[in-house]
This record gives structure tokens, sequence and C-alpha cells, in this order.
């Protein structure tokens, strides 16, 4: 049974606030379930042959709803249902080949017995929430069993995923884990480096890092969770519930970090390796809520699409129309909440002040346009009108006169670029 969803006020009341507690992401999540299960069934309807493949995934989550359902709900599933769903020229047995296997793997997580054909033998093959088969040496159809919570690939030979401790399989490239915290506190992110479907952002994925590169990330995850925990704990049991994957895109050379979400791909984000972990807790937080904005759009519409208005969004060159408008006065805001967090850090204390010093006064210049857009419907006004008395919370705590300053004056820059590659007033 696939549910029907909806925020009560009150819940679009506790967005706002900046905060989403346990219940409200598990809300978010489930309907982003919902929204996998529908697109699952339209490509099964879609490709044909896909009735053993659901029958699977019925079971296993019949038999452990919980186990299956992480399954189903891997962001990376979620691109790859998103993608296909577009391109209305993808191969029905590769649609179904690829349904199976996201049944063999959520049979195998949920503890069942279950056995499915994969009828094309290709070069690398995605094991959802596992990793990616290069070369299985298996030629022609392949026998996915899943028994004991464990995958067996069969056909001219035999493998099992995941593989024993100290027993390496040539091509296996398994998706590997960041951890930092203990106890219950741990914050679990899944690097993934491997899965086709992660070229989803505007910037292209990195290909798979090496494990000093690895390493790296690793270090710089354990040190966010450390700041995130220490001045921001609210927003780090918000990304402990809701981030799952981190995907490593690709670094041109430059200076400029890159970030990214994409739509429809709950619980993930893209990010060239950060210089710092301070710089990977602000960019966590600053994409979750990108994130968890696009899963209370897809339950409860903020504003009309077809708004042909542009607005002057200050972190922007570009004119934005009232979704992107919307998302970076959101993200943003919480941006600068953990900026003023971190000031009390002494080895954080300058660079935060006037990074915090800035943004808030983009969101200054920008707030009042949100709020006053003819297209917010009424849950995008009781949003945006939240919005503005955070801000105003913000607005009370103090700054240098010189970090107000050059906030100012980079403002006033900014706007008077914009005006001019523009043709227009911000």
């Amino acid at each position: 049974m696939i549910q029907c969803h909806e925020l009560a006020p009150e819940q679009l009341v506790e967005v706002s606030t900046g905060f989403c507690g346990a219940s409200l992401l598990n809300e978010l999540r489930a309907a982003q379930l919902s929204r996998h299960l529908l697109l699952i069934a339209y490509l099964a309807d879609r490709a044909g042959s896909c009735e053993e493949a659901l029958a699977v995934l019925d079971a296993a989550r019949a038999a452990d709803f919980a186990a299956a359902s992480t399954v189903v709900l891997d962001p990376m599933v979620g691109a790859w249902l998103n993608s296909t769903v577009r391109r209305i020229d993808g191969s029905p047995e590769a649609i179904a080949d690829q349904l199976s296997l996201l049944a063999a793997v959520a049979g195998a997580r949920s503890g069942i017995d279950a056995d499915l054909t994969i009828n094309r033998a290709a070069h690398s093959t995605t094991v959802p929430t596992m990793g990616l088969l290069r070369g299985s040496g298996i030629e022609g159809p392949q026998r996915w069993s899943a028994r004991g919570g464990q995958l067996t690939v069969s056909g001219t030979r035999v493998m099992n995923l995941p593989p024993e401790p100290g027993t390496p399989i040539d091509g296996w490239l398994p998706l590997r884990q960041l951890s930092a915290g203990a106890d219950d506190q741990t914050a679990l992110l899944t690097l993934d480096d491997v899965s086709p479907a992660r070229n989803t952002f505007h910037v292209a994925a990195a290909d798979r890092l090496s494990d000093d590169e690895f390493q790296r990330w690793r270090r710089l995850w354990i040190e966010a969770w450390h700041l995130l925990t220490t001045c921001a704990d609210d927003k780090a049991q918000e990304v402990r519930t809701g981030l799952r994957t981190i995907v490593p895109l690709h670094d041109d050379g430059t200076v400029v970090a890159r970030s990214a979400t994409a739509s429809g791909v709950f619980g993930a984000l893209g990010a060239t390796r950060p210089g710092s972990g301070a710089a990977l807790a602000l960019t966590v937080v600053h994409e979750f809520e990108h994130s968890k904005l696009n899963a209370v759009i897809a339950i409860e519409p903020l504003f009309a699409a077809e708004d042909p208005q542009r607005y002057f969004a200050p972190w922007r060159d570009d004119p934005r129309p009232i979704g992107g408008f919307f998302h970076g006065v959101f993200a943003f805001l919480a941006f600068a909440e953990v900026l003023d967090r971190l000031r009390v850090l002494p080895s954080h204390e300058a660079a935060a002040e006037s990074q915090f010093a800035l943004v808030r006064a983009q969101l200054r210049a920008a707030i009042g346009a949100l709020v006053d857009a003819p297209s917010l419907t009424p849950a995008g006004r009781t949003l945006a009108i939240g919005l503005e008395q955070r801000l105003v919370r913000l607005e009370k705590a103090s700054v240098s006169r010189r970090a107000a300053e050059a906030a100012m004056q980079a403002l006033d820059g900014a706007r008077v670029s914009w005006q001019e590659r523009n043709g227009r007033t911000g």
C-alpha cells in the first residue's frame, strides 16, 4: 500500500523554525519512500516481465519493512529512478535487470530467501547500497540469490556479496562509510564514488577515490561532526537523521569549492573536498537544507512554479526564479545560524564573524522580496514569515564595526554588479 502524505500546519511551522525533529524528518522520508515506490511501479509496468522482482520486493517489505525501505530509499536509487523515468528511450531489459537487483538487495537486507535472474551481462553492475561489480566474469544470465543476509551471484562462476573480510573479489568496488562520533551519537555517511547514478548534480562526480583521498574525507568528517555537535547540536541531529550520502565531485583545480543537491534525491549531496572541517560542517548543513526543502515541496507546494518574476539573490550573479530564490534564502539562513555559533570558538571567531556579517546582510536584502512574492501559496507565506522571524533574531547578534562595514560594502558591490549584468534593478 502506497500512502498519501500531507503536512499539518504545525509541521510547516516546525520547518520554518530551522529545526525539524525526528518525527517530521521521518514523515518526509516516508513521503519519499512512497514516491520511489510509485516510480518503481511505473518503470516495472513500462519494462514488463518484472513480476518476480516486485513479488520479492513486497516480501522483503513484509518481512522487515525498515531494512527493505533503507534500500528503496537509498538516495542513489532515487537518482536512478529519476533519471530513468526522464529517459524515454531507456532499455526495458536494463530497467528490468536493475529492478531485479534492487529487489535482490532488499531481500538480502530483510533476511528473506529469494532468487532473481539478471538476463543481460554488463561491463559493470550497480548493487544498490553495496557497491559496483566490474567485469563479473559471468557470461550470459546471472542468478542472484539472497540467503542469510548475503547475496550470491552465480553463472559461470560464483561469488558472495559482500565478500568475507580478507576475501577480495576482482572488480568489486564497495561503498565506503564515513564515521564520526561514538555510541548513540555516531554519524554515518556513505561516500559514494562508484554508483553511475551519482552523476545527478550540475558538477560531474569524481572518479573512485584513492585510499589516501578517502582518509582525507574521513578526517574532515570527524572534525566537522565534532564542530556540529559542539556548536550546533540541533543541526547535527538533523544531519544525522536525514543525510545519507556524500558524492565527491570533480575538482577542476580552482580555489572555489563546489557543492550541490538534486531535487528528488533526498538525503544526498555532492561536494568537492572542502579545505577544513568547518567548511564541511557548513556545507552539509547548507545542502541538507536544500534537500529538506525539496522534500517539503514534494508534499506541500510553496509557490506557483510558473511565476515569471525574477529575484535578486545577493549570493548569485543571475536573476533567480521563485524556486531557486526560496531555496537560497532557506539554506543560507541555516548557514548563517551555524556561522553565528562557530564564532564562539577562538579558532574560528574572526573568519566566522566576517562571513556571518556578510551572509546576514545578504539575507536582509532578500527576505522582503520573498515574503512579499505574489506567487507564494499560503503554506509558502507561512514558511517565509517564519524565516524572516529567524533573521530578526540573528540581527540581534553583535558583530564588529569592521565586519559590518565590510559586509555592506560587499553587498552594495554585488547589487551594482548584478544590475549591470542583468540590466534591471535588484
